[in-house]
């Protein structure tokens, strides 16, 4: 029975390693795509400053 209890421990610690790295590849791929929306951001508002955007039709 003790066999039983170990493999479902050793699951268990599987499991938990498993959620670990998708939490982990959840936060890169969200840090990227902050990155990348201030990056648009950042480019449309230039536009803007410079090259006359948003003063006529948009």
């Amino acid at each position: 029975m003790s066999a039983i209890i170990s493999y479902n421990n050793d699951f268990e610690n599987i499991i938990a390693i498993i959620e670990q790295s998708k939490m982990r590849a959840v936060k890169a791929v969200n840090a990227e795509l902050i990155d990348m929306y201030w990056q648009i951001g950042k480019y449309i508002s230039e536009k803007a400053a410079n090259d006359g955007w948003g003063k006529r039709v948009v």
